[in-house]
């Protein structure tokens, strides 16, 4: 309850929140206010006259701090909170709230539509700090109208009452089927990955995106469990996203940052540092030869980074590549999640950064969309530069040169902007004309010309 009254303040109608609260002759004995149809309907009633006060309020509130306003009226948003479910254990914690008024019981019943909906795959990939609202939007838009599912390894269940009010948006903006429920489920330990009750809701799920946290912690948890052939099983048929540490998970190489946090500057000098060592394992989402469909970033050869700008990580992603090529990781042997010693591919290497309040969209084929305030860069590491690569414990790295193209996202709230850069990942070039090119270079562990372009 007392999330619920913070949720309205925050949109800059205290006094509302207030008159909900005082209903007379309701009772205020733990969740019952919420589960009383006598409340509900007084709610209904009372609060009708204010809900475009609140609207306006928040709106203006949120065009001038640059973000969405969820479009839900007061009535209905609390209509769903009452319908809430909420499950704990040692191993997990799961939280659901229905996403449309029409189906209260979607967090209690089986979808009867499961299996049957029309969703499609592809990829959100989410640089971190404030979520990008288009991006959200045009994975509900990929859902069919069905569950929402967002998994952590740490956290609340913050984004479920978020993403119900941007799949209202949706609806209003583009028609379509909206959302079923959201729901929240976080691995507190490993043994959540082989919960038969985690394994059913990610299984049912037509979205699944995961949450920021620590990625090591995602490798830890998921990899060599259930859960993990069943996500490589589901990105084929339904869209996966995920910032920050979700977003580095997706990749068809995994920085882990076990060690820690590798910073651009020390790794460059030693690209065998401690929070570079034994860091980059395989993906935990889909890749070819281990039983999934294979995404695009798979079969463009990709390791993610995010935070990218924001905290001048281009220098670690290009170590990241140069490990990949040295440690012999271009190729990992057929049916193993590692690679041996010996199995060095000659082949370039890429890799793509995203920074903060910026998203890219993949579809299945490779199409590359940029969304929100910042950029991102598609860099790849050739055959040539790597034949003369200087890659050795104790020594700066050395490479002549990576090439780049910067994204630049056109809208926050729209991911259908025209302006917006676009990139295609199997023919690794810039679609429309968009995008800038560039190149630079690394010398005994300083990067020579601008890393992130004119």
């Amino acid at each position: 309850f007392s999330q619920y009254v913070q949720l309205f303040y925050d949109q800059g109608e205290a006094a509302l929140t207030h008159k909900l609260m005082s209903v007379p002759d309701v009772g205020h004995s733990g969740c019952g206010m919420f589960q009383s149809a006598q409340f509900a309907a007084a709610a209904l009633t009372r609060s009708t006259p204010n809900t475009q006060t609140v609207e306006a309020k928040a709106a203006k509130a949120a065009k001038a701090a640059g973000s969405a306003v969820q479009t839900i009226p007061a009535p209905a948003a609390l209509l769903l909170a009452s319908h809430r479910s909420r499950t704990k254990s040692v191993d997990y914690t799961y939280s659901c709230m229905p996403a449309s008024t029409s189906d209260l019981s979607a967090c209690d019943d089986a979808d009867p539509l499961d299996g049957q909906r029309t969703n499609s795959g592809g990829h959100v990939l989410m640089g971190g700090s404030t979520d990008v609202d288009a991006a959200f939007k045009w994975q509900i838009s990929k859902a069919g109208g069905g569950d929402f599912v967002v998994l952590r390894e740490s956290g609340t269940d913050a984004y479920d009452e978020w993403i119900v009010g941007l799949a209202a948006q949706e609806v209003e903006e583009h028609g379509g089927l909206g959302l079923r429920s959201v729901s929240t489920l976080i691995l507190n330990s490993r043994r959540a990955a082989s919960d038969e009750f985690v394994l059913a809701k990610v299984r049912s799920a037509e979205a699944i995106f995961f949450a920021g946290g620590d990625q090591s912690n995602y490798v830890e948890r998921i990899a060599g469990t259930p859960l993990e052939p069943l996500l490589r099983t589901k990105s084929g048929a339904v869209t996966v996203g995920g910032t920050s540490a979700g977003n580095a998970i997706q990749g068809w190489r995994i920085y882990t940052g076990i060690h820690g946090s590798s910073v651009s500057q020390e790794a460059l000098q030693d690209p065998y540092e401690r929070t570079m060592n034994g860091s980059i394992t395989g993906s935990l989402i889909t890749y070819h030869g281990h039983g999934g469909t294979g995404s695009p970033l798979d079969s463009a050869r990709v390791i993610m980074d995010d935070h990218f700008v924001a905290r001048d990580r281009m220098g670690r992603m290009i170590v990241m590549t140069a490990r990949i090529a040295a440690d012999g990781l271009a190729d990992f042997p057929e049916g193993s999640r590692e690679a041996g010693a010996d199995d060095a591919v000659a082949s370039s290497v890429r890799a793509i950064g995203v920074d903060e309040k910026t998203a890219l969209l993949v579809d299945p084929d490779g199409t590359v969309t940029t969304v929100g305030n910042g950029t991102a860069y598609c860099c790849t590491v050739g055959v040539d530069s790597f034949s003369d690569m200087v890659c050795s414990p104790g020594q700066p790295l050395s490479l002549p040169k990576v090439e780049c193209v910067r994204l630049a996202g056109a809208s926050f709230t729209q991911y259908d902007n025209p302006a917006a850069d676009a990139f295609d990942l199997g023919a690794w070039a810039p679609l429309d004309g968009t995008g800038v090119a560039y190149s630079f270079g690394i010398a005994e562990g300083e990067i020579v010309g601008n890393a992130y372009g004119p």
